[in-house]
């Protein structure tokens, strides 16, 4: 293949790909989180994804075999943002966990504690609590005791976390704590009154920004590897990034960015200024850091921590960036190292909280039904104090 065509194929493959969003976008519609399954074209959107997933290996086949020019590094981060742009005010496709990250943002940015209470708690335990509890403020922070001809937008938020699962509904988040910050934020931009739309509009946007950041950190450093920057369309063209992110709303692109942020880091951190004509390997430091680079060092550590506290899996690169650093700055590595335990002791704490939470959580929380030929009798028992429920004839 001529090696002139490479920007003309790449500008294709981007139409192409956008072709599919606005078509995935479109047929989104049948996916509203209140729509009948029978009616939605799982088969087509599957059949699609599948398309885009060929256009998207090609793209990447033409790019790592013939690299870039200037227009297509510029093409493939319009592209990108293009993608999401289009996605965004998309419906869910099959998903409705962005329902539990709504309402975990909103107890967090009230001053409550996600890890606490279960949404069955708060519906069962709600109403009759304290007011001035935390329970109470729960109930309170649903909304539902407002009599209104339509469910307000964050009693509809309450209702709708995973409403056909008990066991999801049992038990209080699962989400670590850095994504409830970013949750929080997202509340915190939103007006509890705004529109649901506009409620899901919002966290979408400030997730798709840490994947987007991703993306450019990606690009950074390939920069800094001396490798072709428009190879980060592997990551921001992707097919399962653009579902997972753009449309689904995904928390995972949290832990993505600081993942990426980390081996940005460390790579600073270890290598010398890039000189032209030097292949990566020459650049690259070894013996005593610098400040600058001790510092890199540091922040790279306080990166992965930061992504381990957005979710868990981040955790199996520290035996490889303390494997790196070791065979480079010996004895010196363990001041960066030790920021990682630093940074993330709260979520190996809330690690240990939670599992015993739930632990207890599954001992406590029994209802014990009685039947009889007239009614049905639930009690709740939590520690040495059993509540009883409303009869249910």
């Amino acid at each position: 293949m001529d090696k002139n065509l490479r920007t003309p194929l790449l500008l294709l493959a981007g139409c192409v790909l956008l072709l599919v969003c606005l078509v995935v976008s479109e047929l989104s519609d049948a996916f509203a989180f209140d729509a009948p399954t029978s009616q939605r074209p799982i088969r087509l959107v599957v059949a699609l994804f599948v398309f885009a997933t060929v256009v998207y290996w090609f793209s990447v086949a033409v790019v790592w075999r013939f690299g870039a020019t200037k227009t297509g590094e510029r093409a493939v981060v319009v592209f990108a943002i293009l993608f999401r742009l289009i996605l965004l005010p998309s419906f869910a496709i099959q998903e409705i966990d962005y329902f539990r990250y709504l309402w975990d943002g909103r107890v967090t940015a009230a001053g409550l504690n996600p890890y606490r209470f279960s949404p069955r708690q708060i519906e069962i335990f709600g109403p009759q609590a304290d007011p001035s509890s935390e329970l109470g403020q729960l109930w309170r922070l649903t909304e539902a005791d407002q009599k209104d001809a339509q469910p307000r937008p964050v009693t509809l938020i309450f209702k709708n976390i995973h409403p056909e699962s008990d066991f999801i509904r049992d038990v209080p988040t699962v989400y670590p704590p850095a994504s409830q910050w970013v949750f929080a934020l997202a509340a915190s931009l939103t007006p509890a009154s705004a529109p649901l739309s506009v409620h899901v509009l919002v966290l979408k946007i400030v997730l798709v920004a840490f994947d987007m950041g991703a993306m450019f950190l990606l690009m950074a450093l390939l920069r800094q590897l001396k490798l072709c920057p428009a190879l980060a369309l592997v990551y921001g063209w992707c097919p399962l990034v653009l579902k997972e992110f753009a449309n689904s709303s995904h928390l995972d692109s949290i832990a993505i960015f600081f993942t990426v942020l980390s081996a940005y880091l460390l790579v600073r951190a270890t290598t010398k200024t890039v000189v032209e004509g030097e292949s990566p390997a020459a650049n690259v430091s070894a013996g005593k850091p610098a400040g600058a680079g001790m510092l890199f060092g540091c922040g790279s550590s306080a990166a992965l921590a930061a992504g381990v506290l957005a979710k868990s899996y981040p955790v199996i690169l520290l035996p490889v960036v303390a494997g790196y650093l070791f065979s480079r700055w010996r004895l010196r590595a363990l001041l960066p190292l030790f920021v990682f335990p630093s940074c993330s002791l709260h979520r190996l704490s809330a690690i240990f909280l939670f599992g015993s939470r739930c632990r207890r959580h599954r001992s406590s929380f029994r209802s014990t039904q009685t039947h009889d030929h007239r009614s049905q009798n639930l009690s709740y028992q939590m520690g040495n104090e059993r509540f009883p429920l409303h009869d249910r004839v």
